[in-house]
């Protein structure tokens, strides 16, 4: 292939351009920095493009100039033998600069064994604006991998049947007070929910005290024996967010229009910043 030949040609005679303005580490460290960036930009884009999830069939032009908008603006990968972290920020040219940025952290669980996931997408209407709670997903698995010997404990149902005052508050006791909200997440139609401003706040899911803990859920309940052991999980457990007010500000600033909960979730995973 004649690819890399003409790559690096191209970089040379870049760099021949500078005139001594830039030493050609600087000029190569920038490159490398910003042809990543390109990279994360058009696999995002392709993710966009093959539909994973096959839920934009209706959409499909409206995805096409999407696509177009998005650019990947900041992204780190980290990946250990028992760590994964991905950090992105993606800025959509809306005219206003509006911002994603997506946090993903996979390792073991505090305090007992297994393994823990959190994914969460927040927005911000531009650079300057407060980032909020578009989407939170956090996992708890008793295993390394996915348990498959049982399905997987909704800890939102449970939650339900509590006392709704006490569910939401902070999802990551780590985060900016800022970032606290009050809204809340009942189903719907996104096509119908009224739009908020960057004052609204959202509302959020209630953790266990423990941060490597899931929330006692069926199956996964603490039961005081003799010698007072939990019980030993057999099931991953999982509790998901999205907030359906600020999910219909990012249809109506990015004009991707109205469109039920479900497609827009798939939208916002359609994203490649978490891991499978």
């Amino acid at each position: 292939s004649n690819l890399r030949p003409s790559v690096r040609s191209a970089i040379q005679s870049f760099i021949q351009t500078q005139d001594g303005s830039h030493i050609p580490s600087d000029v190569l460290r920038v490159i490398h920095e910003e042809a990543l960036l390109m990279k994360e930009t058009e696999e995002a884009r392709d993710m966009f493009q093959t539909d994973p999830f096959e839920s934009f069939g209706t959409i499909k032009s409206q995805i096409q100039r999407f696509k177009s908008m998005i650019r990947v603006t900041s992204c780190s990968r980290v990946r250990t033998r028992k760590y994964v972290s991905n950090n992105a920020v993606v800025t959509i040219d809306n005219g206003n600069d509006l911002q994603l940025t997506f946090r993903y952290e996979q390792g073991p669980r505090k305090g007992t064994k297994g393994t823990q996931i959190w994914y969460s997408i927040e927005m911000a209407q531009n650079s300057y604006s407060q980032r909020q709670n578009l989407l939170v997903v956090q996992v708890w698995s008793p295993d390394d991998a996915p348990c498959t010997d049982n399905p997987p404990v909704c800890i939102n149902d449970q939650m339900m049947e509590e006392n709704e005052d006490d569910l939401w508050s902070d999802i990551d006791e780590d985060q900016e007070a800022e970032n606290e909200a009050d809204g809340k997440t009942t189903k719907q139609d996104l096509s119908s929910a009224n739009p908020t401003n960057d004052q609204n706040p959202t509302k959020r899911a209630k953790l266990s005290e423990s941060s490597g803990a899931a929330p006692q859920a069926q199956g996964n309940k603490e039961e005081e024996g003799e010698e007072g052991k939990e019980e030993e999980e057999t099931c991953d457990s999982y509790m998901a967010f999205m907030d359906p007010e600020l999910v219909h500000s990012f249809l109506a600033a990015t004009k991707l229009g109205p469109m039920d909960e479900d497609t827009a979730f798939f939208l916002l995973m359609t994203f490649p910043f978490y891991e499978h």
